[in-house]
């Protein structure tokens, strides 16, 4: 079989093991050890996986691929590299499998992600608890991070952004707004 990989960082994690090239080596040792074949490599770097398919050119490549017969399957490294959030996930899923009944769709972790039976229904509801889970993983980064920073400002200290941009009348010293005219009085102490 033929398999279009697609991978995807966000902003979040485009570095270390879940890199865009640490992504397509796992799918391409998956492949290469069940017998498939790469037919291409499609990825989508620094996108959130909470976009909508028309917003990600990498994964609608890699769903184009399926459509015009140049690949029979699609894989990626996690399932939650196709999407962070279930309906982007379920309909990413919907869309490769209504091309054709022989298209298929792999996880390099799992193995087969195996399309809906409506004598298995156990099928869907295990597939969408675990694009559950990431969506929920997603919000509670977002939460944490968004705690962390209004905990700093509320202390004064820097919350991000290009250091460049400072209060007016303030500077940056140890990662806290101080005025300037207290900052220059120390420093001539």
């Amino acid at each position: 079989m033929r398999l279009t990989i697609y991978t995807r960082t966000s902003t979040m994690n485009g570095a270390g093991g879940d890199s865009l090239d640490a992504q397509a080596d796992a799918c391409r040792a998956w492949a290469e050890a069940h017998g498939h074949e790469v037919a291409s490599v499609h990825r989508d770097e620094a996108v959130s996986g909470g976009l909508p398919v028309q917003d990600r050119p990498g994964l609608l490549a890699a769903l184009m691929a399926l459509e015009t017969d140049a690949a029979d399957g699609l894989i990626v490294h996690r399932l939650d590299r196709l999407a962070r959030e279930l309906h982007v996930q379920e309909a990413a899923l919907a869309h490769a499998w209504t091309i054709g009944a022989s298209v298929a769709v792999y996880e390099a972790v799992e193995g087969a992600v195996k399309r809906d039976d409506p004598n298995d229904p156990h099928r869907r509801f295990l597939r969408q608890v675990l694009g559950a889970a990431a969506e929920l993983e997603r919000g509670l980064i977002r939460a944490r991070l968004h705690g962390g920073r209004r905990r700093k400002a509320a202390r004064g200290e820097w919350v991000g952004g290009h250091r460049l941009h400072r209060r007016f009348g303030y500077e940056v010293v140890d990662g806290a707004y101080v005025p300037v005219a207290a900052s220059k009085k120390s420093s001539r102490a």
